[in-house]
């Protein structure tokens, strides 16, 4: 893309046409190639958008058998034993928010896909962060296991503060992401640091109210369990 429009016009270009990538494969290939993009785009964004959907499904149907969502969420599918609950509420969670974005006129792929995926991305950075944090304290606890300084220590550690890195890059610089203004921004990204609170309040009031459900976060194995 830089070879395409030069170093010095890559950055107006791209706020002024999101498809630009699209603009250079006519200019410079044909018209046969953008066709063939557009078709992987699309095909590629419906096994992304099914990807989600199937993981969701089955966060609902994990914390439905652990007692965080209501039981009927951890209810499988006679025939397919597939969480089926779990997939009608992401279904109709989905359809609302598209619908939403049709009645205001938004446009659907640089506000609908590009604002909605951008906390998703962040978010999932920062727990990866996190995860890789709890990696190096899990093992600190566990001296029993095996395992050697590198592995137990150093490599999470690493893994950690790189994510942290990234994900700070990616906060500070969400404007090139979005290409929205700092009000709507804010509106994306202030979601994030108030879900966590909540979820970490929650996680602290079911650790006093009912020690055993605590206990049974993030135990279940969902495909054995569905199975």
């Amino acid at each position: 893309m830089v070879t395409a429009y030069g170093p010095s016009m890559i950055g107006a270009t791209a706020a002024e046409n999101p498809a630009l990538v699209f603009t250079a494969t006519g200019d410079y290939v044909g018209t046969l190639a953008v066709d063939v993009m557009n078709i992987l785009i699309v095909t590629s964004s419906f096994a992304a958008v099914l990807a989600f959907h199937n993981a969701a499904n089955r966060y609902f149907y994990a914390l439905g058998r652990e007692r965080v969502l209501p039981s009927a969420f951890a209810l499988v599918h006679p025939r397919t034993h597939s969480p089926w609950v779990g997939g009608v509420v992401g279904t109709a969670l989905a359809v609302v928010v598209v619908i939403a974005f049709a009645v205001a006129g938004l446009d659907p792929f640089t506000n609908l896909l590009v604002w909605l995926n951008t906390p998703g991305v962040i978010g999932i950075m920062a727990l990866q962060a996190l995860c890789s944090f709890a990696v190096a304290g899990f093992y600190r606890k566990r001296a029993d296991l095996p395992g050697s300084t590198w592995v137990r220590l150093i490599a999470p550690l690493l893994g950690g503060l790189a994510l942290t890195a990234a994900s700070w890059l990616a906060v500070t610089h969400v404007d090139l992401l979005t290409g929205a203004g700092a009000t709507t921004n804010l509106i994306l990204l202030l979601p994030l640091p108030l879900i966590f609170l909540v979820g970490v309040l929650l996680a602290m009031r079911l650790r006093a109210a009912d020690p055993n459900a605590y206990a049974l976060l993030a135990t279940t194995d969902v495909e054995e369990t569905t199975a």
